[in-house]
């Protein structure tokens, strides 16, 4: 087993209060939006998750505000944490609905459809595909506006 000094360790500390404090309105404000849409009858709101993804710049910005870290590094590795958080509930939200609504739009609980399977593997796919790379855009736009933010250019 490896020693992990203090300097490693100390790389590790996050303040997961001021990233938890930045994402959970634009969390719950995804949600109400998107998924207030789908319950209306409207599933393909979900196709607007790209758009979405600038959610992780806020984010990013938020998490740089919030932290109480001194260091400037530590501030961009919560910021990118906060948008790749906020990237992989969106893609989880997507495949949710996706899975819960047949292509008419209209609901359909997985139990109650012809092939569940090929709906839960449609989600799945939909999960890896856009939370994963909205994780990847929403952490890159985190790190890049918490930079900006950190410089007060923004």
């Amino acid at each position: 087993m490896l020693p992990i000094t203090e300097e490693k360790a100390s790389f590790l500390r996050v303040d997961w209060k001021s990233i938890l404090q930045s994402i959970w309105l634009l969390c719950f404000m995804w949600l109400v939006g998107v998924g207030g849409a789908a319950l209306s009858g409207y599933p393909g709101a979900i196709c607007i998750t790209p758009v979405g993804w600038v959610l992780g710049m806020l984010a990013g910005m938020r998490v740089v505000s919030y932290s109480s870290n001194p260091e400037p590094a530590r501030r961009l590795v919560e910021a990118g944490i906060a948008g790749a958080l906020i990237g992989l509930f969106e893609g989880l939200l997507a495949a949710l609905i996706l899975a819960l609504y047949n292509p008419d739009g209209v609901f359909k609980p997985l139990s109650l459809s012809n092939d569940p399977l090929s709906s839960l593997g449609t989600a799945v796919l939909v999960f890896f595909a856009v939370g994963g790379l909205g994780a990847l855009i929403c952490a890159g736009l985190g790190v890049i506006f918490g930079n900006f933010q950190m410089k007060k250019l923004v």
